[in-house]
């Protein structure tokens, strides 16, 4: 079969895009960096995956979102089960980011090139974790000086993170200078 100019210019596109975008595979959880909740305190995120880990549940929410001036909406979908963690951010054009966490500790990251979103999984699971863990597990992991005041992370008086549960949900971090409205819509 002969392939048309057109054609093999196509194929090697798909060929180019495919291998484009940013990735982090097998990368154990002990060997991502810290997560910064100030310039100077951070925390292990190994602190409190394994919580994470053990939640069960599937949902698909529209997220809204705001990075300093940016605005954005996409779609998550997040299932915890006993094969491990998956989280994907679905926009409209294409598949933002996937985010997967294997029970035994491996970490997966997927960001194409092109979207402007950290590439960081520490980040990603210290906010699924302080939505979805208890109290006792998030004031473990903390560092000295930040508390954990409702589901706000507090440092000398000043918030720094703030979860405000409802339907939409919200999450603010004041430090990195986003916002997401999280609205469920469906548990699977």
């Amino acid at each position: 079969m002969k392939l048309t100019v057109n054609a093999r210019c196509f194929l090697l596109m798909l060929i180019l895009c495919a291998g484009c975008a940013s990735r982090k595979e097998g990368c154990p959880l002990a060997a991502l960096g810290p997560v910064y909740v100030t310039d100077s305190a951070s925390l292990r995120i190994d602190g409190f995956v394994g919580e994470l880990l053990e939640k069960r549940l599937s949902k698909v929410q529209f997220i809204k979102g705001r990075y300093k001036e940016k605005t954005f909406d996409f779609q998550s979908v997040l299932k915890i089960s006993e094969s491990g963690l998956s989280l994907v951010f679905l926009s409209p054009a294409a598949r933002v980011l996937t985010l997967s966490v294997s029970p035994e500790g491996m970490c997966a990251l997927t960001v194409p090139p092109t979207v402007p979103v950290p590439d960081h999984p520490e980040y990603l699971l210290f906010d699924l974790a302080l939505v979805l863990c208890d109290a006792a597990t998030l004031r473990r992991a903390l560092p000295a000086g930040i508390t954990l005041e409702g589901r706000s992370l507090v440092h000398n008086g000043a918030v720094l993170m703030r979860y405000t549960p409802g339907n939409p949900a919200v999450l603010e971090n004041f430090v990195r200078g986003y916002r997401y409205e999280i609205e469920d819509l469906q548990c699977l």
